[in-house]
């Protein structure tokens, strides 16, 4: 979720914008269903409506008004004029849908087959009460949490900037009122970036690209990197493509080959083709040569697995150990799980920053956040415009350089940091001192408790406790406190900063959150997440954002950290590292 603030600008985008993301086979089919699809069309109809009526306008079948800001409508009312006389009253998502499904395709198949009527519908609708309606909406039924229902509403608020102070603060009240699963995009700068602009000309979009697609992929990574290939492509006509390059061009550009192929295993291999220090490199052929000497398929041994090896074990005994009671399907897995928490640790030995390179890293920095992706993608074509023209990728086809894409990626990271500590919007110095903290966390769990966590459930989240028996019910400053704690972790939702894995701020006991990916080569944490649930309580959490604790973030994490590393089970606690001695 995005928190509307007209001060905090947004990176341009690449003039793709998604409003809405589902798929449907049918139009407004209500009268022989079942209670919980007349339900579940509240969820599609706000995308299917509009595009419908998106198509009937550019048809010339009708004309759409939109209510100026001063008209507080708060119900759709379509004024349908067949006849100078004849109207009909919209009130409900329900009603709407059954007058499009019997009047619009009428209509548009009327004017294509060259009807000389075009009656007029006029939609009175003020944008802000609409949200406010489709998300009290949305709160009144179940259809949310049903199973079988695993679809999410996205609500797109455009040009927001040139709304009033008093609209700005409506938009914001429903924000603060709506649950998951609704997600805001709250687009208030002037125009997005269009890549179509050549020598760094700018336009308008008005028009957004719209695809229904299901939102399945915030739980597969593989679905959202087809998604994100499918709908930000840069498509690059043959004449802006013979304009911009001087050459001819068969058709579209795929925006992956810019960013490059680039697996976490060629990573590594050039990690250590860089390392300039013989000792860990001789370290890293003795243990190649123990995992070709243990594992059934040594063809499928690579040096990159060789040096995972010694970054997650501490001696040779303990690597014969674990070959030793897995399969080798179950070795190469692990390895390829682990791969990029062990390359945090590895460029951190090898003095060398980790190299953010690839359409792989990109998704994972993205984090099924397509917003998110846009930003990421627009910071790299403007470092690529900085460039010479001979050397620019964009639009030539070119693949961009490693250090070109860790700059754009550290450069986002800064700014998205920059903006969580806004003085002008409630809690941003304890949100950024929680974000720094929590980061700082995870640094240290991915960097210093690589052993522990290789053990331990895929996933990083951290549980935020809230049971009764961590807290003190007698006094009121622990109640205080414990609010103050719920609306900053709001706060760190709200502005993207964090996600919540399971439950709502509001009423759970438990919260799983973790930080967006976007912050990672800010935090300086690996392109994956950590890969372990730590539970921290909301007492932990007072005594970060305290303002009477005078704790700061990296000392507040280090002390976690120690206490996380004491309640380890005995049976998976390898021998823990000091943070402060590497």
């Amino acid at each position: 979720m995005h928190v509307f603030n007209p001060s905090n600008t947004v990176d341009r985008c690449l003039g793709v914008y998604v409003n809405f993301l589902d798929e449907f086979t049918e139009y407004f089919d209500l009268y022989d269903q079942s209670e919980y699809y007349y339900n579940y069309t509240i969820l599609y109809c706000y995308a299917k409506v509009f595009d419908l009526l998106d198509d009937a306008n550019r048809d010339g079948v009708l004309t759409i008004k939109l209510a100026t800001e001063t008209e507080i409508v708060k119900k759709i009312t379509l004024r349908f004029d067949i006849k100078p006389s004849k109207y009909e009253t919209i009130d409900s998502f329900v009603s709407l849908a059954s007058f499009l499904r019997r009047h619009c395709r009428k209509l548009r198949d009327a004017a294509l087959s060259g009807s000389s009527e075009t009656p007029e519908i006029i939609l009175m609708i003020s944008g802000i009460e609409f949200a406010d309606w489709v998300c009290s909406k949305l709160r009144e039924t179940d259809v949310l949490t049903s199973d079988g229902a695993n679809y999410f509403i996205k609500i797109s608020v455009d040009d927001a900037h040139l709304a009033s102070p008093d609209s700005q603060k409506r938009i914001n009240n429903i924000l603060y009122r709506s649950q998951a699963p609704i997600f805001w995009n709250i687009a208030y700068v002037e125009g997005q970036f269009d890549p179509f602009a050549i020598d760094n000309r700018m336009k308008y979009v008005t028009a957004h690209d719209r695809e229904f697609v299901d939102l399945n992929y915030r739980d597969e990574p593989r679905e959202f990197s087809f998604i994100c290939e499918k709908i930000f492509e840069i498509r690059v006509t043959k004449e802006l493509a013979s304009v911009a390059t001087e050459q001819p061009s068969d058709g579209p550009v795929d925006l992956k080959s810019y960013i490059g192929r680039l697996s976490f295993e060629e990573m590594f291999e050039r990690m250590l083709a860089k390392s300039k220090k013989r000792s860990v490199l001789d370290s890293l052929n003795e243990y190649k040569e123990a995992i070709a000497g243990a594992m059934d398929r040594p063809n499928k041994v690579k040096s990159y697995q060789a040096f995972l090896a010694s970054c997650i074990f501490p001696s040779i005994s303990e690597l014969r150990n674990f070959l030793d009671q897995r399969t080798s399907e179950q070795i190469d897995n692990y390895f390829r799980q682990k791969g990029a928490a062990a390359l945090a640790v590895g460029a951190r030995r090898l003095e060398l920053s980790v190299p953010y390179e690839g359409f792989n890293t990109l998704m994972y920095l993205a984090d099924g956040c397509l917003r998110d992706f846009l930003s990421l993608c627009s910071e790299l074509f403007e470092l690529d415009q900085e460039r010479p023209p001979a050397k620019r990728a964009f639009f030539h086809g070119d693949h961009l350089p490693t250090e070109l894409q860790t700059r754009a990626f550290t450069s986002y990271a800064k700014k998205y940091s920059a903006g969580l500590h806004d003085p002008r919007q409630p809690y941003s110095r304890e949100l950024s001192k929680l974000i720094r903290g929590l980061g700082h966390l995870t640094y240290l769990l991915q960097t210093e408790d690589y052993r522990i966590a290789s053990l331990l459930p895929d996933r990083g989240i951290f549980r935020i406790d809230f049971e009764p028996s961590q807290r003190s019910l007698f006094l009121e400053e622990d109640r205080a406190y414990e609010r103050l704690v719920r609306e900053i972790l709001k706060e760190a939702v709200y502005t993207g900063a964090a996600r919540i894995e399971d439950g709502s701020i509001g009423i759970s006991t438990t919260i799983d959150l973790r930080l967006a990916g976007v912050l990672s080569p800010e935090l300086q944490l690996a392109p994956r997440k950590p890969f372990r649930i730590s539970s921290i309580s909301y007492l932990q959490l007072r005594d970060l954002i305290s303002p009477q604790s005078g704790m700061e973030a990296e000392d507040w994490s280090y002390r976690v950290y120690n206490q996380l590393s004491e309640n380890i089970p005995s049976e998976i606690a390898h021998e823990t590292l000091n943070p402060r001695m590497l």
